[in-house]
């Protein structure tokens, strides 16, 4: 019988192509953070940035930088000086806490006392506005090559909670305190560090720590979170864990007091 709907050709079918994964990781793009409240000023700038081949984020006061820079490792931010309410001096030191990453600041009050201000609170460079767009973009690229920056540790702070996690050295602290962990505690903390504020299922922890899901892998995951929450509790704070079991549904790590809310 005849078919009135004949298969196409295999010309006929799209093509769907999976991507080079060793290509993908060769085209990484550089991470900027600018930090600047004029809005028109700061679109302006991610298009100029992102014409020369960077990625790029806006934020246009202190606290949303903060937060931004909790959840992305920036490889340079730059930073305006005037702004109202938190200023860019005080965002510096706001954003030393959560952020490793270099810090040039931008400004139209260029006076020979802010430079040498912003140079020694730390700063990486000084950029006078306005400026002339390839020598920003040349400023950046400079920073970039810092072998200070370019193989910087991979270290994730938490400062409301004082942990501060260092991967490449396995340590941990809270508030100054060093905190030995045995290899699981600290890969379920890594885990719940890179996932956090957010909840964790269950399931995704024991795929990620043994490779499958299974009751006996679920009763040493409660047996690592018990250890690791005795490790971490600050005896001044008993009440409050830094890790939370939602019951049912999987953990999380508290990062400042309204991370338990957050599922």
């Amino acid at each position: 019988m005849a078919m009135n709907n004949p298969l196409p050709s295999v010309s006929q079918i799209p093509q769907i192509f999976g991507s080079d994964l060793d290509m993908l990781k060769n085209r990484e793009r550089p991470r900027i953070l600018v930090i600047d409240d004029d809005v028109d000023f700061t679109e302006l700038l991610k298009i100029i940035l992102r014409e020369a081949g960077f990625d790029v984020a806006g934020a246009y006061e202190c606290q949303t930088a903060v937060e931004k820079c909790r959840e992305v490792d920036f490889n340079v931010i730059l930073l305006d000086v005037l702004m109202p309410d938190v200023d860019g001096w005080e965002t510096f030191q706001k954003l030393r806490l959560v952020s490793n990453s270099p810090i040039i600041f931008l400004s139209a009050v260029a006076y020979q006392e802010n430079i040498i201000r912003g140079f020694e609170i730390g700063a990486e460079d000084f950029i006078a506005k306005p400026f002339h767009n390839p020598e920003l973009i040349a400023r950046i690229r400079r920073v970039l090559k810092n072998p200070l920056y370019a193989d910087r540790p991979n270290i994730k702070r938490f400062p409301d909670s004082g942990i501060v996690i260092d991967s490449d050295a396995h340590e941990v602290t809270r508030n100054g305190r060093q905190i030995r962990l045995i290899p699981r505690e600290f890969s379920l903390l890594e885990i719940l560090a890179e996932n956090a504020p957010h909840n964790v299922p269950y399931e995704k922890l024991t795929r990620q720590m043994w490779g499958e899901e299974s009751p006996r892998n679920r009763a040493h995951l409660k047996t690592i979170v018990f250890s690791l929450k005795h490790k971490l509790q600050d005896d001044n704070e008993p009440e409050k864990p830094l890790i939370v079991n939602n019951r049912g549904i999987g953990y999380q790590l508290v990062t400042h007091p309204e991370a338990s809310k957050a599922l």
